[in-house]
């Protein structure tokens, strides 16, 4: 219970949430899931909550959209927005409806929440909207992936993303998405790479 108390302490901090004394119409359960890495990630179970959220529809790109942009391509580098869901804001006048209780009190969520129906929908209208009009540039939720077919394209495309939309539409959305390079030339994901048993050599 130590590490719970301890990352509700974090979250609190960092603005995630915040704690609430006061009655409210909405209450779920917290579910405290413990990480390989031993830390603790708290989440909500928001299935009565979702029951009356009004979903957000918005295209989300299927494995195959993606591998069609990505058809002859060569070089990639994934980049990942640091707590790409929390950097999102909720709404103060209905933010809390998502509070939860805990053995620490209760708390309501001040960004999006993972539990939230509509939060995938979310996320990537808000990413496809920051990176709008640039090249060679795929996203996937919080994930976004640069691709090229040479050195010199890859590394305009990288220096375009970084200097230009992350910097400045980034930081102009309300959410602060901040993008955090994660490793140079690697696949979209593990789960593709087994998928469609492709592999990137290194040069």
């Amino acid at each position: 219970m130590k590490k719970v108390e301890e990352e509700l302490e974090r979250m609190k901090k960092a603005g995630i949430i915040e704690e609430i004394t006061e009655p409210t119409d909405w209450c779920s359960p917290m579910v405290p899931v413990l990480k390989i890495s031993g830390a603790v990630q708290i989440c909500t179970d928001l299935k009565k909550l979702n029951l009356s959220v009004k979903r957000e529809r918005y295209l989300i790109p299927t494995l195959d959209d993606i591998l069609h942009r990505l058809k002859g391509a060569k070089i990639f580098s994934k980049l990942d927005a640091t707590s790409g869901f929390y950097q999102i804001p909720l709404d103060p006048e209905t933010a809390k409806y998502t509070t939860f209780i805990t053995p620490f009190g209760r708390y309501y969520y001040k960004r999006l929440p993972f539990g939230i129906y509509s939060a995938p929908e979310i996320i990537q209208r808000t990413m496809e909207t920051i990176l709008k009009g640039e090249e060679n540039t795929i996203c996937f939720f919080d994930d976004i992936l640069i691709y090229s077919n040479s050195d010199e394209e890859h590394e305009q495309a990288s220096r375009e993303l970084h200097e230009e939309d992350c910097r400045g539409r980034a930081q102009a959305q309300q959410g602060k998405m901040q993008l955090q390079a994660v490793r140079d030339r690697v696949p979209w994901s593990r789960d593709q790479r087994r998928r469609n048993q492709t592999r990137q050599e290194e040069d």
